[in-house]
Parts: structure tokens; C-alpha cells; sequence
């Protein structure tokens, strides 16, 4: 019986303590914990790629409208010189206000 339990003492010592195993298994938590939240989280890698996409998505739609800022601020300008583009003011004059010349006749499309 001796020789059984100098094996079983043996077979145990090599077993790690609980403590040891507890401690691993609170570290692989923690750490599996923030790598889940670095590549999930509201600040991780997927994340970043939308936040990318829509950065680029927002910076396109900001080029066009500065484009367009760009030709209303020429209008404007325009709109300050009117007598000096006197074909502006007709077209705008018609297209605004609907007004027509005495000699020209109005055919309307009804379909």
C-alpha cells in the first residue's frame, strides 16, 4: 500500500494548485476580454473601418457642395452687376417672374 501511495503523492505533486489554475483562467478572461473589445468595441478595428467609410463618404459630399457654393457665389456676384449682364437679367426675369415679350407667343404642352 506504501508503493500506491508514494505513486498517487507523486501524481499529485505534479499537478499544478488551484490557485495556479484559477489565476490562469482569470488572466485568459481578462485578456480574451480585451481583445474582444479591440476589435468589437465602440472604439476597435471594425469600428475604425466604418468610421473610415463614412469619413470618406462625408468629405466627397463636402467637395460637391463646396463646388456648388462656389458657382451660387458667382451667381450672386452676377446678381450684384445685373445691368452689366443684361441677358442674366431677361432670362432670370422670365424664368421668375413668367413674363413674356409682346412679340412672342406662348404654346403650352399639355399631355
Amino acid at each position: 500500500m506504501n508503493a500506491l501511495s508514494t505513486d498517487q503523492s507523486t501524481l499529485l505533486s505534479k499537478l499544478p494548485s488551484f490557485k495556479s489554475v484559477a489565476w490562469t483562467v482569470l488572466a485568459l478572461i481578462v485578456v480574451s476580454y480585451f481583445i474582444f473589445h479591440a476589435f468589437e468595441g465602440r472604439h476597435g478595428l471594425f469600428s475604425l473601418v466604418t468610421s473610415q467609410t463614412s469619413l470618406d463618404k462625408a468629405q466627397k459630399e463636402l467637395a460637391l457642395l463646396e463646388k456648388e457654393k462656389v458657382q451660387l457665389e458667382i451667381q450672386i456676384a452676377k446678381l450684384y452687376r445685373l445691368n452689366e449682364f443684361p441677358d442674366l437679367k431677361d432670362e432670370l426675369i422670365r424664368r421668375n417672374l413668367g413674363y413674356i415679350k409682346k412679340d412672342e407667343k406662348v404654346i403650352f404642352n399639355i399631355n
